[in-house]
């Protein structure tokens, strides 16, 4: 449960990260606390991670960002000539 809930946060980041280098100096907060085996720390870290994550996943994405619907085509598809027929596509 707990490795599929943290695929879908990643996929979500994913997607939305315009850097994912933001996050790097988080996580190695984190490591350093499990490094120096600092639980509390560590937790303390984590939350932070997870709490700041979770804010830039909510935050709406810049306009420039924003992934705009792909339109369908405003004229037909050209017709192919088979000899003296024109026959659609």
């Amino acid at each position: 449960m707990i490795a599929t809930a943290l695929e879908l946060l990643l996929r979500l980041s994913a997607r939305k990260a315009r850097n994912f280098r933001i996050g790097l100096p988080e996580h190695g907060r984190v490591l350093e606390a499990i490094r120096q085996q600092d639980g509390d720390r560590a937790t303390e870290q984590m939350r932070k991670l997870l709490a700041d994550s979770r804010a830039r996943l909510l935050r709406p994405a810049p306009r420039a960002a924003r992934r705009t619907p792909i339109a369908a085509p405003s004229k037909p598809a050209p017709v192919r000539r088979q000899g003296a027929r024109v026959t659609p596509r």
